[in-house]
């Protein structure tokens, strides 16, 4: 309409908040990456609802599951034996009630594509800055070769030892 416009404006200048978005995109991609190339199988379970929140690729290759077949699930979708979905949460809450790692030395689970495997595994509660458990984190190596080599070499021991004991003649070793 022709009569002059006041303006006003504010500027800020968002150069120190740019690179700390940056830096943290770097920071989640960088952790991200190990997490997904760890070779030992790790998962996230919610503290609440013990439902998983993120697998990494290992764990993955090894259940022979998708992603979206694992997330948002709990046990008991999974183990058809209830006592065993039982085992598994009862060892979860224990964690998370004492607020200590617990080590579970051998469990066994049945995965799609290789069938029966053995874990050893370490479950650890993360706790939120009022120090409560917001996840539980597990880590678990398949040790289901290592479990069949020992087997193998204890029964060789054990013929071996047999073989000795029942020999009628008497063997000595210098």
């Amino acid at each position: 309409d022709g009569k002059p416009t006041r303006m006003s404006g504010v500027a800020m200048d968002i150069t120190e908040r740019k690179r700390a978005e940056e830096e943290l995109r770097r920071t989640n991609a960088f952790l991200d990456s190990v997490i997904e190339n760890i070779p030992n199988m790790l998962f996230l379970k919610d503290a609440r609802t013990l439902q998983f929140v993120r697998f990494n690729h290992a764990g993955i290759n090894l259940l022979g599951c998708s992603k979206d077949d694992l997330l948002g699930k709990s046990d008991y979708d999974f183990f058809k034996d209830k006592k065993l979905a039982d085992w598994f949460t009862e060892k979860d809450r224990q964690v998370l009630r004492g607020k200590e790692v617990v080590d579970i030395p051998e469990e066994s689970v049945q995965t799609r594509d290789k069938g029966e495997r053995i874990l050893h595994t370490r479950k650890v509660p993360i706790l939120n800055a009022d120090g409560e458990p917001e996840y539980l984190l597990g880590i678990s190596e398949d040790i289901t070769e290592q479990k069949r080599v020992e087997a193998s070499l204890n029964f060789e021991r054990d013929l071996w030892q047999t073989l000795l004991d029942t020999s009628p003649d008497h063997i000595y070793f210098k």
